[in-house]
C-alpha cells in the first residue's frame, strides 16, 4: 500500500480508534511497536483472474489513501475499485454471501471514509447506515445448528461424548 513510515503513522493516529498509546517507529521494512517488531510486506496487485482479491486490494489502497488525507488518490483508487468489482462474476460467493453484495458494503465503507476525511460527516454517516442495514439483513448461516447435534458416527480415537 505504502512505505512503512506511513503505515506506522496510520497505526499511531487511527481515525476511528484514536491514537495508539505506544512508542512506534519504522525502518525501511519494519514497524516497531514498543519492543515488538513487525515485518512490512509489500503486496502486488492481484491478477485479473482473482477479481474478488483484486477488488479488496483496491479497497485497501483507497482506504489507506483516504486515511492519509490524499482524497484525490483515494478517489482514483475508488474508481479502480469499482472497475474491479464489475469484473467479479454476479454469482460469485464469499462463504454464504454474494461477493458483489459484500463488495457493495465495502463501497459504502469506503465512501464513508472518504466523506469523513473530506469533513462531510453527513455523507460518512449516511454510508455507515447503509452498511449497518446490510449487516443486519445479511443471510445468516443456517449450518450452525448442525454443530450442536450429537455425532451420528463413532468419534475417532475412542473419544466419547459425556453430555
Amino acid at each position: 500500500l505504502t512505505d512503512s513510515a506511513t503505515l506506522a503513522h496510520l497505526l499511531k493516529y487511527d481515525s476511528i480508534l484514536g491514537n495508539l498509546k505506544a512508542t512506534i517507529s519504522a525502518s525501511s521494512d519494519t514497524i516497531t511497536v514498543d519492543d515488538d517488531q513487525f515485518k512490512v510486506l509489500a503486496q502486488k496487485e492481484p491478477p485479473a483472474t482473482l477479481p474478488i482479491k483484486r477488488s479488496f486490494w483496491r479497497y485497501g489502497r483507497a482506504t489507506a489513501l483516504a486515511s492519509k488525507g490524499d482524497i484525490a488518490g483515494a478517489e482514483r483508487e475508488q474508481a479502480e475499485f469499482r472497475k474491479a468489482v464489475e469484473a467479479v462474476p454476479p454469482d460469485a460467493k464469499m462463504a454464504i454471501n454474494n461477493a458483489r453484495k459484500v463488495l457493495e458494503v465495502a463501497e459504502h465503507a469506503l465512501a464513508g471514509e472518504i466523506g469523513y476525511e473530506r469533513g462531510n460527516t453527513d455523507e460518512a454517516v449516511k454510508q455507515l447506515v447503509r452498511f449497518v442495514r446490510w449487516f443486519k439483513d445479511r443471510p445468516k448461516d443456517q449450518r450452525r445448528d448442525l454443530h450442536r447435534r450429537k455425532p451420528t458416527m463413532p468419534m475417532p480415537w475412542d473419544q466419547r461424548s459425556f453430555g
